[in-house]
């Protein structure tokens, strides 16, 4: 009950922040994705299809609230933590470094889904040499975000370091 209760607080919490608070906080035009690195993080911590669930129910909170098609974000999210999930094992015993790095894959290839998406849905104006270096320097931004977020859903979901697969600890 906990973590489902802690689900919905991160993600309406992501949400409204990305909203909000995230666009004030541009560095050189580019803000980053709260709501990416909140997915990565989550995938990390709890893992199994919680972290798809989340990634699914978020990404489409977002996407009702932005004037872009309903589920193209959702869908990105979604392959992004369930790319995340797959890593996931192989986390076992590699410092706490990994996680920027996670972040930066995770940001970078949920923007080139995303992307890909709406050039699908007929939106190919966004496909662009410029976005996609928006996308780069946007990816280095949330993969920094990525470690705070993921202490942050850690201490929300009551999870500690032995349940999360990053360092030299056993699980």
């Amino acid at each position: 009950m906990r973590t489902t209760v802690g689900l919905w607080f991160l993600g309406f919490s992501a949400v409204a922040l990305q909203r909000s608070l995230v666009p004030q906080l541009a560095i050189g035009g580019v803000t980053a994705d709260l709501v990416v690195a909140s997915v990565v993080a989550v995938a990390i911590a709890l893992g199994g299809i919680s972290a798809a669930w989340y990634a699914i129910c978020t990404g489409l909170a977002f996407d009702l609230l932005s004037l872009r098609p309903a589920g193209v974000g959702a869908l990105s999210l979604c392959a992004v933590a369930l790319l995340v999930l797959w890593v996931r094992p192989t986390l076992r015993g590699i410092g706490i470094w990994v996680v920027p790095v996670v972040g930066i894959a995770g940001s970078f290839l949920s923007g080139l889904f995303y992307l890909i998406g709406l050039a699908l849905v007929g939106e190919e104006a966004f496909f662009s040499i410029d976005s996609l270096t928006t996308l780069a320097w946007r990816s280095l931004y949330d993969g920094m975000l990525t470690l705070p977020v993921l202490l942050v859903v850690m201490a929300v979901l009551g999870r500690n370091e032995r349940h999360v697969p990053i360092g030299s600890k056993p699980l």
